[in-house]
């Protein structure tokens, strides 16, 4: 696994430090897509050529993995009635949610109109709300299930933990909170938010259900 990690370093180092050591185009002028122009500089267009390809090469396998891993949690939320049943189901033939694929796939082309850095925002509001949801949780389960088996156990009273996660959570509220200055980025992570408290409200999903996939698991 270290092995696996600093050969993938090297893969993003070892070309950052020869193009350092070259250094055309200057450095103070680079950007994004300019590894292309310093292939350009150094060996032509041949060498361009190649890194651009590599470049699709990359990308491509990085989103279709990602987008597979993603469809596969999909998947498993509606096997356990997480989401919606239909986004279950598997390709005949090559056993792939082909429902969760294209579910992810529409919410991409959804996406890909926005900017970065509003992309970036919706991320950021929706990885915030389910940490605290994941705080919110563990308290409620410290105050509920304290004699609750388990391999280890955080310290601290009840009001120690919500002091130590005061911090935590306004600052994930501070980085929620810049979603809402751009109308659109704003209504999307307010209707995702939304349709996720509506659906569990309408499967009216009770704890014996949650029992049942914490002993699956």
């Amino acid at each position: 696994m270290l092995i696996s990690v600093l050969l993938i370093a090297l893969t993003y180092l070892m070309p950052l430090f020869g193009a350092i050591v070259f250094n055309s185009p200057n450095w103070t002028t680079w950007d994004d897509g300019s590894f292309s122009s310093i292939a350009s500089a150094l060996g032509g267009t041949f060498l361009s050529t190649w890194i651009m390809l590599a470049s699709f090469a990359s990308n491509a396998g990085m989103y279709i993995a990602e987008l597979f891993c993603d469809s596969f949690q999909i998947m498993g939320m509606a096997q356990n009635e997480l989401a919606p049943t239909f986004l279950g189901a598997r390709n005949k033939r090559f056993n792939t949610p082909h429902n969760a694929v294209f579910a992810s796939l529409i919410v991409i082309l959804v996406l890909i109109e926005f900017d970065f850095n509003d992309i970036v925002n919706m991320t950021n509001a929706l990885s915030a709300f389910y940490q605290i949801l994941i705080f919110a949780a563990f308290i409620k389960l410290r105050y509920t299930h304290a004699d609750l088996k388990r391999p280890y156990k955080v310290p601290g009273s009840i009001p120690m933990l919500l002091l130590g996660l005061l911090i935590p959570t306004a600052l994930l509220m501070y980085i929620a909170v810049d979603v809402f200055f751009t109308l659109a980025p704003a209504m999307i992570v307010l209707g995702v938010t939304l349709a996720g408290f509506l659906y569990a409200r309408l499967k009216k999903f009770t704890r014996s259900q949650f029992e049942d996939l914490s002993l699956d698991g």
